[in-house]
């Protein structure tokens, strides 16, 4: 019997806005046991720079650009409208999200 993990479930879901976002998975050997794991465009478009994001210490690239990869993604498609659980406004709703504040 498995239970539920808040940690899977988050994982899901940043693996999910990263998909949802043009990415895919793949994995390089390089040899000797060292292995590189990347995040790549489905496709590539020559117009297109490089972009290399390296995370540091702590959780995966996964957490740690999880709520940057909706800004890098074009506004003209609608992946760019995927949320992000920080409250972060995405690309097309540039208002961000509404907050009442508390009267004097």
């Amino acid at each position: 019997m498995s239970c539920f993990s808040f940690t899977a479930t988050r994982d899901w879901c940043y693996r999910s806005i990263f998909t949802k976002s043009g990415l895919r998975s793949t994995i390089t050997d390089l040899g000797d046991g060292t292995v590189i794991h990347c995040w790549v465009p489905k496709t590539r478009k020559e117009s297109k720079p490089n972009l290399l994001l390296i995370h540091g210490f702590g959780a995966n690239a996964l957490w740690q650009w999880g709520d940057l990869i909706p800004y890098l993604v074009p506004t003209s498609t609608s992946t760019s409208q995927i949320s992000s659980s920080s409250g972060t406004p995405t690309p097309l709703d540039p208002s961000g999200p509404s907050r009442s504040r508390p009267s004097a």
